[in-house]
């Protein structure tokens, strides 16, 4: 019996352990395919700062702002600034926002008749080595991920 809940915890710690590696390494790669073809910017950001600008029902949009570390898709060099807007649901603290990340943005309009970029809706992903990698060899750029966390 003391065996049987020996590997049974064996087999629970194993399987908890490789999802959790998993998870490390970034989202499957059909995902980026698939938001990289829909975005107008791919970039990896480190957000500066970030507020609440509406609230409706269950859903906030949220005005990031944010420097670009090294651009994958569009016409942001590093260095540039960006303002776009992500939508969530409600309720979550400005922290979930700041630090480095990688975006995938959409042009948008709105009534101001001003142009915005927006996030695609649960697109922002962290910044992990096999992310960037990937998204380098989608954008054609030389891959070195020494830098990258």
């Amino acid at each position: 019996m003391k065996t049987i809940l020996f590997l049974l915890l064996i087999l629970s710690f194993t399987t908890f352990t490789a999802l959790a590696l998993d998870h490390d390494d970034g989202p499957p790669l059909d995902y980026l395919k698939s938001n990289y073809k829909a975005a107008a910017v791919v970039a990896h950001v480190r957000v500066l700062d970030a507020s609440s600008v509406n609230k409706v029902g269950g859903y906030e949009n949220w005005q990031i702002n944010a420097v670009v570390v090294e651009s994958f898709k569009g016409s942001l060099g590093k260095g540039a600034e960006i303002k776009y807007l992500e939508p969530t649901e409600s309720g979550f603290k400005k922290e979930r926002f700041l630090g480095e990340k990688i975006i995938f943005l959409k042009n948008k309009n709105f009534k101001d008749k001003k142009h915005h970029y927006t996030a695609i809706e649960n697109s922002t992903v962290p910044t992990t080595k096999n992310v960037i990698k990937n998204l380098k060899v989608r954008a054609g750029h030389s891959i070195d991920t020494s830098r990258s966390r």
